[in-house]
């Protein structure tokens, strides 16, 4: 569809994303999305963010996660009012949390108000292991150079759950060697003896350039 076609589709698309009914909300939410992975989406549809932003309170989290894809997807950069509705969202609603760090992290997480946002959630709303497991995964961008968020990343070397600890060595290597450079302490720790997790000691020996002991 050119953009006139969308335009004139526009208004049915938003009344959808508003309907009572699930069903049509979806569907709705459906056609906001695939205009949301336009190059000219955010010029499209930009100006429907409070629209679209009623949906971060859905009752259905479906709704709620779709209504994350397209506020951080519209393109070439979600307009400033839709990142204002994503770093409110992060801090109340915890299922989607590791959704909006990943729409945030797209954006621009080392801009200030996104890191701040982002370092708060980590430090006080990570509640369960598949939440950090989640955020880590999220934050494994080579664009993640945030020193705060380099240091909430590495806290997590101390996670009673393997799986988390080995999200975090992952989450370091991927920002790049400044990252991997600011935990080496830390990294040698959970490369030496008395890490008890054999997979996390390997995946620290990787992240650090040594040699893997023998099995």
């Amino acid at each position: 569809m050119d953009a006139k076609d969308i335009e004139s589709a526009l208004p049915l698309i938003e009344e959808a994303i508003q309907s009572t009914r699930l069903e049509v909300r979806s569907y709705g939410e459906l056609g906001m999305f695939a205009i949301s992975q336009r190059s000219d989406s955010a010029q499209l549809i930009g100006h429907l963010a409070p629209v679209v932003a009623r949906n971060l309170q859905d009752p259905d989290v479906h709704i709620r996660k779709g209504a994350v894809l397209v506020l951080s997807g519209m393109r070439p950069k979600p307009p400033e009012e839709a990142i204002s509705y994503l770093l409110s969202a992060l801090q109340f609603d915890h299922e989607l949390g590791p959704g909006i760090v990943y729409g945030l992290v797209q954006i621009d997480p080392n801009r200030t108000d996104i890191a701040h946002a982002i370092d708060v959630y980590m430090k006080t709303n990570m509640a369960t292991r598949d939440q950090r497991v989640d955020t880590l995964n999220a934050l494994a961008s080579r664009q993640v150079t945030d020193r705060r968020l380099i240091s909430d990343m590495a806290t997590n070397f101390s996670d009673e759950s393997e799986d988390v600890r080995l999200s975090a060595i992952r989450a370091i290597v991927r920002s790049g060697p400044a990252g991997v450079e600011a935990s080496k302490q830390q990294l040698r720790r959970l490369a030496g003896p008395d890490e008890p997790s054999e997979n996390v000691r390997d995946e620290a020996q990787r992240a650090l350039g040594k040699p893997q002991d023998a099995k």
